[in-house]
């Protein structure tokens, strides 16, 4: 009987409507931008001896967070230009390590068509 009524109780829950996802802030979507551009530094930097890989690997980490960045991008075309400075004054110290981070295997891989491509796809 118990597993039963559990059994019902559970499929209960899956008839219930989702809960809304509350929109994104331009704060939110700051930081979430931020992290997605140092997950990417971090990948160029780890890569950066071997180009293939840094394509596959950006790759996968465009496809992972592809809908995260679709709804940054749709946020960005919305950001006014108070919205930008604001963001680029609050990251300025994260964005030039992650500069710095990238240079060398940005240097390197740049030319690589596969980079090309995984940086094209990511984008788009």
């Amino acid at each position: 009987m118990k597993k039963t009524l559990g059994f019902a109780l559970a499929l209960s829950l899956f008839s219930l409507p989702a809960p809304r996802a509350r929109a994104m802030t331009m704060e939110e979507a700051g930081a979430k931008a931020m992290e997605l551009i140092e997950g990417l530094a971090n990948i160029i930097d780890k890569d950066k001896d071997d180009c293939d890989k840094m394509a596959g690997d950006v790759t996968k980490y465009t496809e992972d967070n592809a809908a995260l960045i679709k709804q940054l991008n749709e946020m960005k075309a919305k950001r006014t230009d108070a919205d930008k400075k604001a963001w680029e004054q609050k990251y300025a110290e994260r964005l030039k390590a992650v500069q710095q981070k990238m240079m060398a295997g940005a240097e390197k891989c740049s030319k690589n068509e596969k980079v090309r491509a995984a940086f094209g796809k990511m984008m788009h």
